[in-house]
């Protein structure tokens, strides 16, 4: 015969073409519920809240949404299959999500991982972001405390503010041994000058929230004032008030002869850079201004 008849046609393999066609003609539907299945699959808590929806909807099946293999015809079919069971408890699960959009979902998930990965928990964060809070006039230990305990709740948000309170107590000492010569003799705070230091103008809104932290701070205070060091001096003083000029670096150079050690660790503190980068440099679009190619000058 000449060799007419040598190829036989995987029967198989016409089989699974010939549904290949058929399922391109709902191609868009089975996209969305793919997309759909695999959103709910990609997130244990996705999927314990996709979970109280069967039961709310009271959807009896042992089985659980599968993702399909798109190359695998058969695959499709029985997460179509599984998908249909569960469409009541798709559209009680659609009213509980918090996202209409998949993709930004997804973009924002991997966001707040990053998040976490660095700044999502205060044992991950550097304590010197919470110490330039405290020494910030306006702010000191009064705000940080609130501020957490907003944050984290009020019983880490404690635990968390006694950490830092006793992480600057420790680095103040530091600074005691190195330039506290002077500093033993300091003079009290009836002598204090112009601490403003700023040309303070007119105050902000009386509902900002360090208004409220003054009337926390006037409500928990015990009354002690024996001051015992430049530190404790410090905290012990009324904020200042919140002021659109406000210019902390001359606050603490107009009030360095009453603090002269504290203001030498606020003067490091305050100086530390909190990006590597010059902001314009990072987030402009602009491009540089010098190229690599211009950069590189030869003697000629």
């Amino acid at each position: 015969m000449e060799g007419k008849h040598l190829h036989v046609r995987c029967m198989a393999h016409i089989l699974n073409l010939i549904v290949q066609d058929g399922l391109k003609e709902i191609g868009p539907s089975i996209k969305k519920v793919r997309q759909m299945v695999k959103y709910v699959r990609s997130s244990s808590s996705r999927a314990r809240n996709f979970l109280k929806c069967v039961e709310m909807q009271k959807i009896e099946c042992d089985k659980m949404l599968s993702l399909d293999v798109p190359t695998r015809w058969n695959s499709t079919y029985l997460m179509l299959d599984t998908a249909e069971k569960f469409e009541k408890a798709f559209e009680r699960f659609d009213l509980y999500d918090a996202s209409d959009d998949l993709d930004l979902s997804k973009m924002a998930s991997g966001m707040k991982e990053k998040f976490k990965k660095y700044w999502g928990t205060p044992k991950k964060m550097n304590k010197m972001i919470f110490i330039a809070s405290v020494l910030d006039p306006r702010n000191k230990f009064v705000y940080v405390s609130f501020a957490l305990e907003e944050l984290l709740g009020e019983e880490t948000g404690n635990v968390v503010n006694t950490k830092v309170e006793a992480y600057l107590r420790d680095l103040f000492a530091i600074y005691v041994s190195k330039y506290g010569k002077g500093s033993k003799s300091q003079p009290s705070s009836s002598d204090s000058s112009d601490s403003s230091g700023s040309g303070i103008s007119q105050n902000i809104s009386k509902n900002s929230l360090r208004t409220k932290l003054h009337m926390k701070k006037q409500k928990n205070d015990s009354g002690s004032l024996g001051v015992k060091s430049g530190l404790d001096k410090y905290l012990f003083e009324d904020q200042e008030p919140e002021s659109e000029d406000f210019d902390i670096l001359s606050w603490w150079k107009v009030n360095s002869p009453r603090f002269p050690v504290l203001s030498q660790l606020a003067r490091d503190v305050l100086a530390i850079c909190m990006s590597s980068v010059a902001s314009e440099c990072a987030f402009s679009t602009g491009g540089r201004i010098l190229d690599p190619f211009r950069s590189s000058l030869t003697p000629k």
